[in-house]
């Protein structure tokens, strides 16, 4: 992890694509991000918040792995889209890239996703939802300070599109514990169990 974390705060994408592509090839895109690049953010997280990385080695070290994800994409077999699912960060949450990785495998798993990062409220996002006409909203919540938005966020869905169910995550609900605490159907903090455990919703 070490070494991959030196490959990020320096900016190398090339040593960063060829990592991840080697790690695509053994496990899948699954594995790649929920192994490699989200266990890296998180590490990059918890040294800038200590205070031993600045804000511009947090912004190198996204903007590689956001390169990288672009770059893994003509290689990833891409299913046919299915039912359909809005993926999102709460109003407020400039931290994009977990909704993003969700939002990635959902349409892996054969759903036709809509991500919609950085809403601008939470009546926009319920109205988006219900415009989509989806059938799962995943929400992305990276600081515990967004909880409040998040709930919000929730009752505007509930009210806008009450069939629609609600996949919540991120490091933010790290002490929240259970779904029936925000009103909710699923509350996973891996990506891919939280895929996995929203199939049931597809039909």
């Amino acid at each position: 992890m070490e070494t991959f974390l030196r490959v990020l705060l320096t900016g190398d994408r090339a040593t960063a694509l060829e990592r991840a592509r080697r790690e695509l090839a053994h496990g899948g895109l699954e594995h790649v991000y929920d192994d490699l690049l989200k266990p890296a953010l998180e590490r990059i997280g918890e040294l800038w918040q200590q205070g031993r990385l600045s804000l511009a080695d947090e912004h190198v070290a996204t903007a590689v792995v956001q390169a990288t994800m672009t770059a893994l994409y003509p290689e990833v077999r891409w299913p046919a889209r299915g039912a359909k699912a809005v993926v999102a960060t709460v109003p407020g949450e400039e931290h994009a890239l977990g909704a993003r990785m969700v939002s990635d495998l959902l349409a892996l798993d054969g759903w036709d996703d809509v991500y919609v990062p950085c809403s601008e409220s939470a009546q926009a996002l319920a109205a988006r939802v219900k415009e989509e006409g989806a059938v799962l909203v995943a929400l992305s919540v990276s600081l515990r300070s967004h909880v409040p938005a998040l709930r919000a966020t929730i009752e505007a869905i509930h009210r806008a599109a009450p069939g629609a169910k609600i996949l919540a995550g991120g490091r933010g609900l790290e002490e929240v514990a259970n779904g029936a605490e925000l009103g909710v159907d699923l509350l996973e903090k891996e990506a891919r169990r939280g895929v996995n455990d929203a199939r049931r919703f597809k039909s």
